[in-house]
């Protein structure tokens, strides 16, 4: 497994040290060689190296974020994108709360497998898991095969952010995931919520209901 890497945050924020208030999994997922670990070394590590050996299994780095006023570790699950490897990555579906879903912008069948990449995610993963869709590798637009609007019409299609990022440049690859982290975090709000107005409905409830005491002999 990798190292942790952390974040640089603002100089007014707490320290480094300091204990996280929550840890979101994300998945990043797609077919191999689109570039997904190039991706997560570029925003983890901040640097672009051309040669990766493709990744077997699982790997993972971290990185502390800061979200407003709390400070969140994004642990990133790197996972192999052949199929044979699929029934492995299935496993790693459970817990993640978010899942960033790659293609490259010059491969079109890394394309037409998104939705297969959808399915898999939608079976496997939590009801409220949050997708972003990436075309990778956006400095390459002479090349590219699939257009942006293609891009657009699909993430809306099952619901997800979309945005074209580059790991070589560096392009929306920081925005892509604090915008996942960011919805993730509205989210576990948002169910917080709805647990306290639960709780307050049945409190509530509970006092409506409190029999009365009886008094005299003939009641």
């Amino acid at each position: 497994m990798s190292d942790t890497s952390q974040s640089q945050l603002p100089h007014n924020y707490p320290e480094q040290s300091l204990p996280c208030a929550a840890t979101f999994k994300i998945l990043l997922i797609g077919d191999a060689c689109v570039g997904k670990t190039s991706l997560l070394c570029r925003y983890v590590d901040g640097e672009f190296r051309h040669n990766y050996v493709t990744t077997v299994g699982i790997d993972y780095k971290n990185k502390i974020v800061g979200l407003d006023d709390m400070r969140v570790k994004l642990q990133i699950w790197d996972t192999a994108g052949q199929e044979r490897f699929r029934t492995l990555t299935n496993a790693y579906y459970r817990g993640a709360q978010g899942v960033i879903i790659m293609y490259d912008i010059t491969n079109r069948s890394s394309f037409d497998h998104v939705m297969e990449w959808v399915k898999n995610t939608r079976q496997h993963g939590a009801v409220d898991i949050q997708i972003v869709l990436v075309g990778h590798k956006s400095d390459k637009v002479d090349i590219r095969t699939v257009t942006v609007r293609e891009g657009e019409l699909l993430a809306e299609n099952f619901g997800a952010l979309f945005f074209e990022a580059s790991s070589l440049t560096g392009d929306n690859c920081d925005k892509l995931f604090l915008s996942l982290a960011d919805a993730i975090k509205n989210v576990r709000e948002g169910a917080n919520y709805g647990n306290e107005a639960r709780i307050s409905n049945i409190a509530v409830d509970s006092r409506l209901h409190v029999p009365k005491e009886k008094t005299g002999c003939c009641n």
